[in-house]
């Protein structure tokens, strides 16, 4: 996986989102992009205002994300 790569979720799980303190349940199917962290194993993804009415930032389980895009410079 690469920076900028868009990845859709394989199965739900609960995670965290960056600046938040309270868990959300991240649904199987929902798609994000890859914005750092991409040499990880829990690459951090940003999900857009579909979701939840914002923008906001999770880390991910890399073996959890099947790469739908991928970003060629």
């Amino acid at each position: 996986m690469n920076e900028l790569d868009v990845v859709r979720v394989k199965e739900t799980v609960l995670a965290t989102p960056w600046f938040e303190d309270d868990s959300i349940e991240i649904k199987a199917g929902w798609k994000g992009r890859i914005v750092t962290q991409a040499d990880t194993n829990t690459p951090c993804v940003e999900f857009n205002e579909e979701y939840r009415g914002q923008n906001f930032l999770v880390d991910l389980d890399a073996t959890n994300l099947e790469v739908i895009w991928e970003f060629r410079p």
